[in-house]
């Protein structure tokens, strides 16, 4: 901070004038000067703010981050994978031709730990880490489905049951099955002998079932003409809490920590890929459109990302943005998250997609 001391300067006037004298020559020096000093400083303080807008103004420039994908292994199988699943260390392949149940290491995925033949029309596994169960889904015609546990270490056959249910989509939560079929949603206890009961108010042809532990509850996407009928169900009431129609169809789910996405194909046949909001089950269109998806498209869970495989292609997209961080080919879903690792099926063999070094390996 600057300080000015102006000095009084001395009156030359006589004591007796009554006019006041014209100022002197010093006062006028004095004015000068000060104005001098003053349009000096308010230049240096405009010259200084010039500098400093343009310095807010200029945009910060942004590291580029070099997309690495992730490096693949393939785990070959003497059957075609049909299904994959995990559970905390626990990884399990589904197979037909031959038909088989194998539980692979979880760190070292080459290594077969178990293997049992099961029978022919095997195409869904369902595990439960809670309460360390795990049952197998058999087609038996279009209107029936065979229930099976198995022990989830040794691969025992534990109970067997056959469902009056042709079965299109499955979840379960603390060993109660939800299962979608062409008649609506069905519940059926793991632990009872009673048949599939029926939750009323849900569509028909439900063909996804997910379970959103954060909103303790069952989302079930049953088709709706051209487009999907969304149903928000109580894991424990049982009840219908929301419902939304959206013009999307052969929707699919994947709920992340902190996200909600589904896939489907549009109106013109096109795939889509968007988050959806909690509480309307509406997407919000925030992900962005890179390409024109296939119909078949689908979204599958990632830890903190989410999984989109269309036409072959497995994507890694950012479960807040939508952004991409990775892309993998020769593959399809499901995509399962195993150890710093996600698990996919390819051309008869479990793909092992080692996210090490990848923006897909969020921490």
């Amino acid at each position: 901070m600057l300080v000015f001391v102006v000095y009084p300067v001395p009156d030359t006037a006589g004591p007796a004038d009554t006019d006041p004298a014209p100022p002197g020559r010093s006062h006028w020096l004095v004015i000068a000067f000060a104005v001098a000093v003053i349009l000096i400083l308010v230049g240096v303080v405009n010259q200084h703010r010039g500098k400093t807008t343009a310095l807010e103004a200029a945009p910060v420039p942004h590291p580029k981050t070099h997309r690495v994908n992730p490096a693949v292994t393939t785990i070959g199988l003497a059957g075609r994978p049909v299904d994959l699943n995990s559970a905390g260390d626990l990884f399990y392949v589904l197979t037909e031709a031959p038909a088989r149940l194998m539980r692979l290491d979880a760190i070292a995925p080459h290594r077969t730990l178990r293997s049992t033949a099961i029978p022919a029309g095997a195409f869904r596994l369902l595990v439960e880490h809670e309460t360390s169960r795990l049952w197998v889904l058999q087609h038996n015609g279009s209107t029936r489905t065979f229930l099976t546990e198995y022990d989830p270490l040794s691969l025992s056959q534990l109970s067997r049951r056959l469902l009056p249910v042709g079965v299109l989509g499955a979840s379960v939560y603390n060993s109660r099955l939800w299962l979608g079929s062409e008649e609506g949603l069905y519940t059926v206890d793991a632990d009872g002998h009673a048949g599939p009961k029926l939750v009323r108010g849900v569509g028909h042809w439900v063909i996804s079932v997910l379970l959103d532990r954060a909103g303790d509850r069952i989302i079930a996407g049953s088709l709706n003409g051209a487009g999907s009928s969304l149903t928000a169900i109580g894991l424990e009431t049982l009840r219908i809490q929301s419902r939304a129609e959206i013009s999307v169809g052969n929707v699919s789910f994947a709920r992340t920590e902190n996200s909600l996405w589904i896939a489907g194909w549009r109106p013109d046949g096109s795939g889509m890929v968007d988050r959806l909001d909690p509480h309307t089950l509406q997407p919000i269109s925030t992900a962005p459109s890179v390409k024109r998806l296939d119909r078949a498209v689908e979204v599958w869970p990632g830890d903190r990302v989410v999984w989109v495989v269309e036409a072959g292609t497995a994507t890694c997209m950012s479960q807040l943005t939508g952004a991409v961080l990775s892309t993998t080919a020769k593959l399809s879903g499901p995509v399962v998250p195993g150890l710093q690792a996600v698990y996919a099926i390819g051309s008869r063999a479990v793909q092992v997609l080692d996210l090490t070094g990848t923006q897909c390996l969020v921490r």
